[in-house]
């Protein structure tokens, strides 16, 4: 895990501006449409959004779908989409992402 990220919250009611949450260490990882996290389709007649993106790091608690997670090195943006520890031994946090435009 050797890119440095940067945890981010909304600020405000129009979600415009983010502040500064954590900074933390992981790797980011194309993943395969369908295969895990999310994907563009329907489950139980709802909408699921298509996260292309997941981010590995040390697990953590304070991850929220609303957050996004900025990437130093290259400037990326990612919104979450979703996030869970794959094994439940809380070694690591697995963060379902799309990358903002």
């Amino acid at each position: 895990m050797n890119h440095a990220f940067v945890l981010q919250r909304p600020t405000g009611t129009g979600g415009e501006d983010y502040d500064d949450v954590d900074t933390f260490w992981g790797e980011v990882q194309l993943t395969k449409a369908g295969s895990e996290g999310t994907s563009e389709g329907t489950s139980s007649g709802a909408m699921i959004a298509y996260a292309p993106w997941r981010i590995r790091t040390y697990y953590r608690t304070d991850v929220r779908a609303e957050q996004r997670i900025f990437e130093q090195e290259t400037g990326r943006v990612f919104q979450i989409a979703s996030y869970g520890d794959p094994d439940g031994l809380r070694a690591e946090l697995h963060i379902f992402c799309s990358e903002v435009q």
